[in-house]
């Protein structure tokens, strides 16, 4: 039967990793995408403005990055992700499970230092430790209990 604790944290770690490939396949690229228009747009003013200056390799400068810029869109973001996908899978697939490896194990270590490592089906009574057995200190010539030596007086 698995742990209620273990349950929740495969919930927590299954959210947060559909998060994490939203994140990655949609807001990622998107940002990509709207940073290279905000800097087609930057080189674009500096072309016009070293272009009416008469500064020709500046000017070449900001329309070369005009240019590299232009072609950054959201589909040919999409269209990269598509052809090198085994690199996509990485930060999609391979950092998560490494963190949830890493999350788990902690819980795991903490769960048996604070709760104690328990054999997996339990002790029965037969397997108990000897002192703790009823009638363990019990004279077998007597049969009456008889306090050890080490135990303090009352």
């Amino acid at each position: 039967m698995m742990p209620a604790w273990r349950r929740g944290l495969t919930r927590l770690y299954l959210v947060l990793w559909s998060l994490w490939v939203l994140f990655i396949l949609v807001v990622g690229p998107a940002y990509v995408s709207n940073q290279a228009r905000e800097r087609a747009s930057a080189a674009e003013v500096e072309y016009r403005a070293h272009a009416t200056a008469g500064n020709a390799i500046e000017a070449a400068d900001a329309l070369r990055r005009l240019v590299e810029n232009k072609h950054t869109t959201l589909l040919s973001i999409y269209q990269d992700m598509y052809r090198t996908w085994p690199d996509v899978l990485v930060p999609l697939i391979g950092f998560p499970l490494a963190l949830y490896g890493a999350l788990y194990g902690t819980a795991l270590l903490i769960a048996c230092v604070f709760g104690g490592v328990r054999p997996a089906g339990g002790r029965s009574p037969g397997t108990a430790p000897t002192r703790t057995q009823p009638g363990a200190f019990r004279s077998a010539r007597f049969g009456t209990a008889s306090k050890p030596a080490a135990w303090p007086k009352a």
